[in-house]
């Protein structure tokens, strides 16, 4: 047998080994385990910025700028996902298309701290990465999203069902670098109306993300955390295991770490091994080198779990990453305040003290600079404004907002602080968030006295009933 022949039948062995160990993971918008989100916003005449439709059995994709603005928003929760997510796909049902081979174009949303919206309250005003537009039109924050590529509308009259093709739209990276177990997806459409069904539809399939090639109950929760910036200083793995099939079974696990470009088709991504060939029953590892500055580490933890059935053992990690790049200042404004004229023994004016601080990891250089800032409120004056510790006077009722920005010459971070000023104490208790009234306080000036009892006496044995005495 020739060198050439046996190469590519052993090749062709170990893609049928990986395949074997590969299971397709289905997740749904109306999935009651892994619940989704589907609907859609506008800001048009029809659909206006503040018009909420979470509850419509359609999702309705248009762009016609100056006349019609319709976007769609999906979430799927991929929580206890892991592997490889290669070749991800989803799945629409069409209920309505005004005509027919429509491209779509998919955004993924990055700025995971918006990923928990809720479709029977969002609107275009408040909907994740959407800016203030003119009507008919649409914008998107470009910081926020990232374009993940774009599918067509069906030829077919509706209804059709069909999927997206994963080479032109790859979700793959977009799955990976996923932190908190949902992920966010904004569809925008172009002229002439395409709809797609919503997880209320009763008859039509819901919004569906297919993974062919991922798998479920691999390792979780790394540290460092997927996507991390970490100190080099870091010297350690650590994750935590699937429950094993048979209670009290022993997992096994083996780490793959390095820098190389992870190479899917390969065991562990094609990274180094640093556990030995049986594996370990330790949930952390000593890192094998000193990390450097200004680089990205990748890493996976494939498990074992012995008590599983025949060709199902082998748990596949999913592909974790962290860098050791220069991290964005911490800033900390302090906590809202609710301050009252005359706390400092002027009628007309109130006065704070604000004690905030800014941390950094001394990156690039070393420098850290902050910066005081006014954004909303009467004109208050900050002097002086580069220090985190500030006194101000403010110069009557109102609301105040000001924002502390530290900055390290390459990255800045920035927090805000709000402060209201009342008219009195009384007030100014009455405007914080939570604030309940004292049982018995009838003339609500936040103390029971007198005036409260001579009110309650004035009423004393008053009766609408339908039967007094």
């Amino acid at each position: 047998m020739s060198k050439k022949l046996f190469f590519l039948l052993g090749f062709t062995l170990f893609l049928s080994l990986v395949g074997s160990l590969q299971a397709e993971v289905i997740r749904t918008t109306k999935d009651p385990d892994y619940p989704g989100a589907d609907t859609y916003v506008g800001n048009d005449s029809q659909v206006g910025p503040t018009s909420n439709r979470g509850g419509e059995n359609r999702m309705r994709i248009r762009q016609n700028n100056a006349s019609r603005s319709k976007v769609s928003y999906i979430r799927f929760d991929i929580n206890e996902v892991a592997g490889n997510l290669s070749g991800a796909f989803l799945t629409f049902e069409t209920t309505y298309a005004k005509s027919s081979g429509k491209n779509v174009t998919v955004y993924g949303l990055i700025d995971e701290t918006l990923d928990f919206w809720d479709e029977m309250t969002i609107i275009y005003n408040n909907a994740p990465a959407m800016l203030p537009a003119a009507d008919g039109f649409y914008d998107l924050d470009e910081n926020k999203v990232v374009s993940l590529g774009t599918f067509v509308t069906p030829m077919d009259a509706a209804p059709v069902l069909f999927s997206t093709d994963p080479a032109s739209l790859d979700m793959a990276s977009f799955l990976q670098s996923d932190k908190n177990g949902v992920v966010t997806m904004i569809l925008v459409g172009a002229d002439d109306e395409t709809e797609l069904a919503t997880k209320e539809h009763a008859t039509a399939t819901p919004p569906t993300l297919t993974m062919p090639n991922a798998s479920l109950g691999g390792a979780m929760d790394p540290q460092p955390a997927n996507g991390a910036t970490v100190s080099p200083d870091v010297s350690q793995l650590c994750w935590t295991l699937p429950d094993p099939n048979i209670p009290g079974t022993i997992l096994t696990s083996d780490v793959y770490f390095g820098t190389t470009d992870p190479n899917e088709l390969l065991p562990g991504f094609g990274l180094d091994r640093i556990t030995p060939d049986e594996g370990i029953t330790e949930t952390c590892i000593a890192i094998p080198v000193a990390l450097e500055q200004f680089k990205t580490y990748y890493w996976v933890v494939d498990c074992t779990d012995p008590s599983m059935g025949e060709g199902e053992q082998f748990l596949p990690g999913a592909l974790w990453s962290f860098n050791t790049n220069n991290e964005a200042p911490s800033v900390d404004a302090g906590q809202d305040q609710y301050v009252w004229l005359n706390n400092a023994g002027d009628p007309a004016t109130a006065s704070v003290q604000i004690d905030a601080t800014a941390a950094d990891d001394g990156l690039p250089g070393g420098a850290l600079s902050v910066l005081w800032t006014q954004t909303s409120g009467p004109e208050v004056s900050i002097d002086p404004a580069d220090v985190e510790d500030i006194t101000l006077t403010l110069p009557g009722t109102g609301t105040y907002q000001f924002q502390l920005t530290a900055d390290d010459t390459d990255l800045t971070g920035s927090d805000t602080i709000q402060i209201v000023v009342a008219e009195t104490p009384c007030l100014a208790a009455q405007a914080m968030p939570g604030y309940q009234a004292i049982l018995g306080d009838f003339d609500n000036d936040c103390i029971v006295a007198l005036n409260d009892l001579a009110e309650l006496a004035l009423h004393w044995l008053e009766c609408n009933s339908l039967l007094c005495p």
